[in-house]
């Protein structure tokens, strides 16, 4: 019998962490299974350095909520009858859904009878009627479901369908460790995000400007957005002189070069993180990372080990951990050995192998 082919599908494309994911998947069953990538065309990012077969379906976003739900609506039908009328997935293909959102795939696949695989990040969604809906098309849809951490598998929890952790990992081709090595003449503190309240962005603002005085510090905001959507976003906010703003890239290392500090400082009443990719990335390079202590980060930071676990809004303490890192070098080294120590669970090795061993068992 003619082996399946692997079908992949994803919403939006960007630098996110659920896109880059999805990027070391299509990689690892490439090299042993034929696939295709379904991907909504609009959005630059991570899946266009992909060399396979593609084929996009419509999908826009506006800066009017509802406009984007009906774009939404209506790129998931031209989704279903995109792959309706493809000859190649008519046959024998395998659907892989990467997040929630893809649910015109979902139904195709359930449909045509064929298996689906949900590839999930996500616990907050909303508005919660959506979100119900997409749990309940998944349920009922999908053979296997891959949860990004532990604490991802019992917070979303959907019954029915065959389960499985695998953890994100980290894939950098012929890098060595670059960061956390030693100080230059700048303590360097960095947070690569979304343009997202909850995502906590003015919290990272007022950090920066509570070191106003002190020379010694810089803050670095790397956005996963381009230069009009920064320009919208920071008329709303006063933005320190201590405090950098860098374009949209698609090299990030590059940011964690010059970094000695790397933050998450998403709000844990409005957003909680399922894994964390941006701290297993500077862990991996040796750099000491702070997240909320709730949600993935708690499997991946290891309190005054490789780093520290506290409440975002709780910046007093924030500001100390800072201080303390930087005035405390031997600390600081002994931190940055451990950091790249704590990652080896995360390795792309283990990655590959864990969504291999799946496919291979549908």
């Amino acid at each position: 019998m003619k082996k399946p082919m692997i079908t992949f599908i994803h919403l939006y494309n960007d630098y996110s962490g659920s896109p880059k994911v999805l990027f070391n998947a299509i990689k690892a069953v490439a090299k042993k299974k034929k696939v295709k990538l379904y991907i909504g065309s609009s959005g630059n990012g991570v899946l266009d350095k992909l060399e396979i077969e593609q084929a996009k379906y419509p999908y826009t976003r506006s800066k009017i909520k509802i406009l984007t739900f009906i774009f939404y609506l209506y790129s998931q039908v031209a989704l279903f009858f995109g792959l309706l009328l493809d000859k190649s997935t008519q046959k024998n293909s395998i659907i892989y859904i990467n997040t929630l959102l893809p649910f015109g795939a979902a139904v195709y696949g359930k449909l045509t009878k064929k298996k689906v695989i949900y590839h999930l990040h996500e616990v907050s969604l909303s508005p919660q009627l959506l979100k119900n809906i997409l749990i309940w098309i998944c349920k009922i849809t999908a053979k296997e479901l891959i949860y990004v951490s532990k604490f991802h598998k019992e917070a979303l929890n959907i019954k029915g369908p065959n389960n499985r952790v695998i953890y994100n990992s980290i894939n950098w081709e012929n890098q060595q460790n670059i960061g956390g090595k030693h100080f230059s003449s700048f303590f360097n503190i960095t947070i690569l995000s979304s343009l997202r309240d909850y995502k906590g962005i003015p919290e990272f603002l007022d950090l920066s400007s509570r070191f106003m005085d002190n020379a010694k510090f810089k803050f670095h905001i790397v956005p996963n957005a381009n230069n009009k959507e920064v320009e919208e976003y920071f008329k709303n906010y006063r933005v320190p002189k201590n405090c950098e703003i860098h374009q949209k890239s698609n090299n990030v290392i590059e940011h964690y070069k010059y970094s000695n500090l790397v933050l998450n400082l998403s709000r844990p009443n409005e957003w909680i993180e399922t894994f964390g990719l941006t701290l297993v990335e500077a862990l991996s390079l040796g750099i000491p990372v702070i997240a909320p202590s709730i949600g993935g980060p708690l499997e991946i930071v290891k309190h005054g080990y490789n780093g520290f676990l506290i409440n975002s809004y709780d910046l007093d303490q924030i500001v100390k951990v800072i201080y303390s890192l930087e005035k405390n070098t031997p600390l600081y080294e002994k931190m940055s050995k451990n950091a790249i120590a704590s990652t080896t669970m995360f390795s792309h090795s283990n990655f590959e192998r864990n969504v291999i061993k799946l496919i291979e068992t549908l």
